[in-house]
């Protein structure tokens, strides 16, 4: 037997691997298998170099012939699951502020049937782009239709078409 297994024979687990700030949590974890008790928490523990790892333990009284024979104890590594709640909450809070930011239009919107401008509250008309920008997040670029730009601009909507360049309706 070399020395470090001499060493590790006369040591505890809880000794080994639970790191001095979780060590009452381990050892009410312990009693309570030691009354015969299941337990099951979730808790750092330190690897061999030193690192702290997220696991769950389970511990179970061993009976054998109806009395307590020692204790069985499972350790599930969960540092995945923990990265994943840690990444899903920050996702959650990022659309809990994104939903703070948003505005948003809802209700009748007055607008005029000929050139398409919106009254407001006070009963001034004003372009739908401005109202939107307004009272919501949306900015707006321009460009034309199809059917504008055969309108307004019948020459260079030939042109396009012919090229195949306008884009379809």
């Amino acid at each position: 037997m070399d020395i470090t297994s001499k060493i590790l024979l006369a040591k505890k687990s809880i000794d080994i691997i639970v790191p001095q700030e979780f060590k009452k949590d381990a050892i009410d974890l312990t009693k309570l298998v030691h009354r015969g008790m299941i337990a099951i928490r979730e808790v750092k523990r330190m690897r061999k170099n030193g690192t702290l790892i997220d696991v769950s333990i389970g511990g179970a009284p061993i009976i054998v012939d109806g009395k307590q024979a020692g204790v069985l104890g499972i350790y599930t590594d969960i540092s995945d699951r923990k990265r994943a709640e840690e990444e899903r909450e920050r996702i959650i809070q990022e659309l809990k502020d994104a939903l703070q930011r948003v505005k948003t239009l809802s209700g009748l919107i007055p607008i005029c049937s000929g050139c398409k401008k919106i009254r407001d509250d006070q009963g001034y008309w004003s372009d739908v782009e401005l109202y939107i920008s307004k009272h919501s997040e949306v900015e707006f670029s321009h460009g034309l239709c199809n059917n504008c730009m055969e309108k307004l601009y019948p020459e260079q909507y030939k042109r396009l078409k012919d090229e195949g360049k306008l884009p379809s309706q």
